[in-house]
């Protein structure tokens, strides 16, 4: 893709199922960013953990993003083939150093502690999105 360019939301073009699935997993990982609290620590400066996102493709194609700052991009070591749903959320650097703790710091998860809150409620997130999804396709 060309820098400055748009990227287009292909919800039009994808499989109305997998679209559903999608969004289900989509809900499920705006619930976790939006569960997770940084904490205001260092290791690089007050504030610097604040904004994270999530990113949906389906064949291949963009089909929703959600973020608590900035417009999120997807990174640059992940994938999106063509025939699978690919969901990422997360949080940017350093936000690991951060969760995991470094020789200079001690951990203070956060991320991990909203996935494991989240997956309790997972399936009940999910079904909630697409079911009704689901059966208006039938």
């Amino acid at each position: 893709m060309a820098r400055g360019s748009k990227v287009t939301i292909n919800r039009r073009n994808a499989d109305a199922i997998a679209l559903a699935i999608h969004d289900g997993v989509f809900a499920l990982g705006v619930n976790i960013i939006e569960r997770a609290r940084p904490p205001d620590l260092p290791p690089m400066g007050v504030g610097l953990v604040e904004q994270g996102g999530v990113i949906g493709y389906v064949d291949g194609k963009k089909v929703a993003d959600s973020s608590t700052g900035r417009a999120i991009r997807k990174p640059r070591g992940y994938s999106t083939p063509k025939g699978k749903i690919v969901v990422i959320g997360g949080y940017g650097f350093p936000a690991h150093l951060v969760e995991y703790g470094s020789i200079h710091n001690t951990p203070h998860p956060f991320l991990m502690p909203a996935i494991s809150a989240g997956a309790a409620e997972g399936a009940m997130i999910m079904a909630g999105i697409t079911r009704p999804k689901v059966e208006s396709i039938r």
